[in-house]
Order: structure tokens, then sequence, then C-alpha cells
């Protein structure tokens, strides 16, 4: 019989052939080795599908933000819109006011009024009010 070397090479006699090989170690596979292969599969088949569902949370919470960023974006340049539109019609406002304050003839006064579709009061639309402080009035004068 030849020599075991450490190669793991042997021969086989069949019927006066001699043939060389090598000697491959036969893995046993047991139950117990399957059920682990198996479980460590589903172990990354786990990990994968929460890195997955982690990775799907921050793209839709990043999503949102984007959105919520686009309707502020917007609402901002209505804010400003709306300023400038309260600017133009305030100053607007304001020099009709001092247009009509600097107007010292009152007879003036009552003709721009009647443009405007203005009647004047009758008797009964007056209101006489008794003010008990003198001071309180602009004028300083009292009712009667």
């Amino acid at each position: 019989m030849p020599s075991q070397s450490t190669s793991a090479e042997f021969y086989k006699m069949n019927t006066g052939t001699a043939t060389a090989g090598r000697v491959r170690p036969r893995r046993r596979t047991t139950r117990k080795r399957r059920s682990t292969s198996k479980r460590v599969t589903q172990r990354f088949a786990q990990i994968n599908m929460r890195v997955v569902l982690i990775i799907a949370a921050v793209v839709v919470f990043a999503f949102m933000i984007l959105v919520q960023n686009f309707f502020i974006a917007r609402n901002d340049q209505n804010i400003l819109a709306l300023r400038n539109d309260l600017k133009t019609v305030t100053e607007a406002n304001d020099s009709k006011s001092g247009k009509i304050l600097k107007m010292q003839d009152l007879s003036e006064l009552e003709k721009k009024a009647e443009s405007y579709g203005m009647v004047k009061p009758g008797p009964e639309q007056y209101v006489y009010v008794v003010v008990d402080n003198p001071s309180d009035t602009l004028s300083g004068e009292t009712a009667q």
C-alpha cells in the first residue's frame, strides 16, 4: 500500500488500473447546520427589510419637509404681494385724507362731498352729546 502524503492523495486499484486523485474532505450536512444556515439567511433578510424600511421612512420624511418648504415659500410670496398692495392703498388713502385736511374752505369741502354723492344731514340726524369734562374735546368748547 502506498504511503499517504500531506496532500491527501490516494490510489485506487480497480481491476488492474491505477487512478490518482485528491481527497476532499466530505462535508456532512446535518439538520442543525441546515437550520442554522436558514436562520442566518432569514436574519439577513430581516435586516435587509429593516434597512429598506428605514431608508423609505427617511425618503418620505425628506419629501414631507420639501413639500412644507414649498408651501411656506408660496405663502411668503403671497404675504409680500399683499403687503405691497396694503402699502399702495394706505399711501393713496393718506394722500386723499391729507388733501381733504388741507382744504380750509368749508364750502369747497361741501362741493367735494356732494361730488362724491353725499347729502347734507337733516335736523333729525344731528346727535348732541353733553360732555362732562371740557378738556376731553379737541376744541375745548362744551356742547349746549
